[in-house]
């Protein structure tokens, strides 16, 4: 964001509407949100791949399919309601750590 509103400064000083300013500063600055865009989806892609191996991802999914299939529910009634239904399992994946003894 500061180097956005640099550029932007930059353009205003030289002669440019905030408005083309503005304009000018995004469009320069396009190469590196699409560029980062990119990584982003891929960190995405990834993880969403190892989530689909995840059995607790799995029983998840497919609570949800049930209850679209036989509930009628949308897709984000469905989910909500999986997650809440299996809260059990997700526990499970964050449990509290034994604090050690220091008897120093």
């Amino acid at each position: 964001m500061e180097r956005l509103d640099a550029l932007a400064d930059e353009y205003e000083q030289n002669g440019d509407s905030q408005q083309a300013a503005s304009i000018k500063a995004e469009n320069t600055l396009l190469p590196v949100y699409r560029k980062e865009l990119r990584k982003v989806l891929f960190e995405y892609l990834q993880w969403m791949h190892a989530m689909k191996k995840d059995s607790t991802f799995r029983k998840v999914m497919q609570t949800q399919q049930e209850l679209k299939d036989t509930e009628c529910y949308d897709w984000l009634e469905s989910t909500e309601l999986a997650i809440d239904r299996r809260r059990f399992l997700l526990k499970r994946l964050l449990t509290k750590q034994p604090v050690p003894d220091n008897d120093n």
